[in-house]
């Protein structure tokens, strides 16, 4: 069991589930004011969770999701939820040598401040930077 398995027991809170839906809902609205999401094709979310942003992707774009998720009971929470998603069992700093494949857009939601130290924080940037495709 790792750290992020006992976040999995911590936050299934029933009731705060729609907040957290919603959340993720306004988290790709406002990422449709920065960016043209109609030029992504695909998207990698290192950090999955429980699978909110995945939500709002796979329910309001035609956009392809996979994620990267370190808990083995997150990614139970998220591919029961989901058929036929493509989780990545990997870590920063170690994802893009794991699945070595390039994405139109990646992100990070609520995964930044699991870093030990900002040298720690940079390193797992520069691995989410090397999984973004030349145009991305």
């Amino acid at each position: 069991m790792n750290a992020y398995d006992e976040f999995a027991k911590r936050s299934d809170w029933k009731p705060g589930q729609k907040l957290q839906l919603w959340l993720n809902y306004r988290y790709l609205i406002t990422l449709q004011k920065v960016i043209n999401l109609s030029e992504v094709n695909n998207i990698l979310e290192i950090g999955v969770g429980r699978g909110n942003f995945a939500s709002a992707i796979i329910k309001n774009t035609h956009i392809s999701y996979e994620g990267v998720e370190p808990s083995e009971a997150l990614q139970r929470v998220v591919k029961s939820s989901f058929e036929n998603l493509q989780i990545y069992d990997c870590s920063l700093p170690h994802v893009f040598q794991n699945i070595n494949k390039k994405f139109d857009l990646v992100i990070l939601i609520h995964t930044i401040e699991h870093a030990q130290n900002g040298y720690e924080a940079r390193l797992w940037l520069e691995d989410a930077a090397n999984c973004v495709a030349e145009n991305g």
